[in-house]
């Protein structure tokens, strides 16, 4: 209703238009038509290097951890966020993993070399679009009250790793079966 010519508002739909969750919500009926062809991100990583994962975050830490990034990459997986992180963490070694969850288009972030990017299904997509073009992707539902019918639905286990990109890479890593993950440019993390 609503919709067409003569027809009436609702209340519900007015509401539907100004709530916070539209965007979001919309993008996951857009992605949905991408992900049936990419693997749930909730399945181990396969890597050669154990369960070490090194998650670089954009704080100014990681300009001291940069030059140390090579070798530690020979023990473990290296992950960072679709920010300025993984322009820095790009320049200096090819990352294994870049996960986005942004709503906006950062489309332009993603023309830097990983091995596979790993998409939130609410992310743009704008976003979803310039990663498949790139290379390997995988997905994943966020753990949130929104979104727990989707994950429901889609007979998938959601993700509860918070708002935040940082934490998400914790949770997810979580889920890979980290033994060890060092965080570089985490500088609001707890030391132990």
């Amino acid at each position: 209703g609503g919709d067409r010519e003569g027809e009436e508002v609702t209340p519900d739909q007015i509401a539907w238009v100004r709530h916070k969750s539209r965007p979001a919500a919309e993008a996951v009926v857009r992605n949905l038509h991408s992900a049936r062809g990419m693997p749930y991100a909730l399945g181990p990583l396969t890597t050669e290097r154990g369960g070490t994962y090194i998650l670089c975050g954009a704080g100014p830490s990681l300009t001291a951890a940069l030059p140390h990034l090579a070798g530690l990459q020979e023990r473990g997986a290296i992950i960072c966020t679709v920010n300025t992180a993984l322009r820095a963490v790009a320049a200096v070694v090819e990352p294994d993993v870049v996960l986005t969850r942004e709503t906006v288009d950062v489309s332009s972030h993603l023309a830097h070399r990983a091995k596979l990017r790993v998409l939130d299904l609410a992310a743009s997509p704008k976003v979803w679009a310039a990663a498949m073009a790139q290379g390997p992707c995988a997905w994943f539902v966020q753990g949130s009250n929104q979104f727990a019918e989707v994950s429901n639905a889609l007979g998938v286990r959601p993700l509860f790793g918070g708002t935040a990109a940082m934490t998400a890479l914790v949770a997810l890593v979580a889920e890979w079966g980290a033994s060890h993950i060092v965080l570089a440019g985490c500088d609001l993390a707890l030391a132990d």
